[in-house]
Parts: C-alpha cells; structure tokens; sequence
C-alpha cells in the first residue's frame, strides 16, 4: 500500500473531531443526569415514610416497606440488565469492527488513504456502539436506584463502571491511529492469506 495522504488525514480529524463532540455530549449528558437522579433519590430517602394522620394500625405495614424494598427483586431485575448492556458495549463493538475488516479484505485492495478512510469508519462505528450502550447500562441503573430501590448500591457500581467504560474508549489522536494502525496490519493479512478469520489485538 502507498503511504497516506494529507486528503486522508483530513478526513480522518475531522472524523475524530466528531467523535470527541459526541463522546463529551455523552459523558456530560450521563454526568447531568447522574447528579439529578442522585438528588432525586436522597431526597426521597430522607422524605417521612409515614404521614401524620395515618392510623396507627396502617403505620406498621409503611415502617416494613423500606425493608422489603432492600430486597426488592424488580431493583435485581434491572441492575442485571445493565449488568448485559454493559458486557455487550465492551463485547459487541469490537466484533461488529471485526467483521467490518472482513468485508473490507473481501473488496479489491486500494490505496492506503482509501482503507484509513474505510477503517476510520468502522472505527467510529465501533465507538458509537460502546457509548451508547454504555450510557444506557448507567442510565438503567441511574432509574433503578433513583425510583426502584435506592437503598441497593448495585446500581450505582454498574454506573460507576459505565463512566469508566465511557472514559477508557475516550477517542484521542493516538488510539484512532493505534487502532488503525493494527486494522491495517490485519486487513492486509487476511487480503494476502484470503482465508477465515484470523486472531485481532
């Protein structure tokens, strides 16, 4: 392949460019979110459970409720959701880029500034799939602890994981051009070998 050009490089940015745009609109958005969920929670915590007029034969089935509701299987129920929504924004992306390669090795080999630009794609697609989806595993939990079962931290760990998930996959100069350095590597490999998929980094 012919060495890329400053037409590729271009593109390539201004790609990166909105993929950073669209990764802080995310973290930010999540950030907002978490803050008013946060306070809408403990403010219900510290909200009185029973209201004064009620009979004293009603106010033993209201002081047992903040029990059950440690145990609440619905608040489990959603928590194990997010749990998935955030396996599958760390293992769906990748494979989904992976297959992206292949069909990208299928095509007749172009120039070097053609397959960046093709990856660049692919690449902004595989970071598309990992935000989204992990912003709605936090956002699941987000509800889940804010107006499900706030005395169950679960949630808040899957949140705490989807901010790191989030921030990890950040998109900055050196990995887009790591990843698409090593996409390069495996594309001309499965071009040159043209046979079934090969072990990607």
């Amino acid at each position: 392949m012919t060495e890329p050009s400053s037409g590729s490089d271009d593109r390539v940015a201004v790609q990166l460019q909105f993929a950073k745009l669209l990764a802080i609109f995310i973290l930010s958005s999540l950030i907002v979110t978490s803050v008013v969920f946060l306070l809408v929670a403990y403010s219900s915590a510290s909200a009185p459970e029973v209201a004064p007029h009620l009979s004293k034969a009603a106010q033993p089935e209201e002081e047992a409720a903040p029990s059950l509701a440690q145990g609440d299987p619905t608040s489990w129920v959603l928590t194990f959701s997010a749990v998935v929504l955030l396996g599958m924004a760390l293992g769906i992306p990748p494979q989904v880029s992976r297959q992206g390669v292949q069909v990208l090795a299928a095509k007749p080999p172009g120039s070097t500034v053609a397959a960046r630009n093709d990856l660049a794609g692919v690449w902004f697609i595989e970071l598309l799939l990992t935000l989204v989806l992990a912003e709605g595993a936090g956002l699941l939990s987000l509800i889940t602890f804010a107006f499900i079962d706030s005395s169950n931290p679960a949630p808040l760990t899957v949140v705490g994981a989807a901010f790191v998930a989030i921030v990890v996959k950040f998109p900055t100069l050196d990995r887009l051009e790591a990843w698409l350095a090593q996409r390069l590597r495996d594309l001309d490999h499965l071009r040159a070998e043209r046979r079934g998929p090969i072990q990607f980094s």
